[in-house]
């Protein structure tokens, strides 16, 4: 008899065909699975980022996120068709930054940029900057889909209390 072992990742993917890119965000846990003293260990989460760019492929498992963030984030891209240019949104470590660009001010329609810190980039040998520059064009239909993804981290990896 053998049995099949099925792992969900629950994950937020940003991708660009034109510029041959994407960006994902998978989270793989809790860094903290058991009970801790601190309402912010209990609730950080392990993500595999993974970025390819120019035919490489890179990937870093780090704690990125709280669990609160993933649902600050979900509601961010929710609304992100109505918010006006320069919104931006960021982590409490300050190493992933989301901005909304005006898609009419270039040629390839971007409208959303991500900013990573070099904390978060993987295999630094590979990134002589101290930060990389993704930019995206995303539509509404997209917007729901990268809320939903975030949402769906916090379903699988809900805020926890401390006691």
């Amino acid at each position: 008899m053998s049995h099949l072992l099925r792992i969900i990742f629950y994950m937020v993917r940003f991708q660009s065909k034109e510029q041959n890119q994407w960006i994902q965000f998978k989270a793989i846990g809790y860094q903290f699975p058991g009970e801790n003293d601190s309402y912010f260990d209990d609730n950080w989460l392990n993500f595999e980022i993974e970025i390819r760019m120019e035919e490489q492929i890179y990937m870093k498992k780090v704690p990125f996120l709280l669990t609160w963030e993933c649902l600050e984030f979900s509601k961010w891209f929710l609304s992100f068709p109505t918010l006006p240019v320069g919104s931006q949104i960021f982590n409490l470590e300050n190493t992933c930054y989301f901005y909304k660009l005006d898609e009419h001010s270039n040629q390839t329609k971007e409208n959303l940029r991500i900013e990573l810190d070099r904390s978060l980039l993987p295999d630094l040998r590979f990134f002589d900057s101290c930060q990389m520059i993704l930019d995206f064009h995303i539509s509404n239909a997209d917007c729901l889909k990268i809320s939903d993804g975030f949402q769906q981290i916090v379903n699988q990896y809900p805020i926890r209390s401390s006691n």
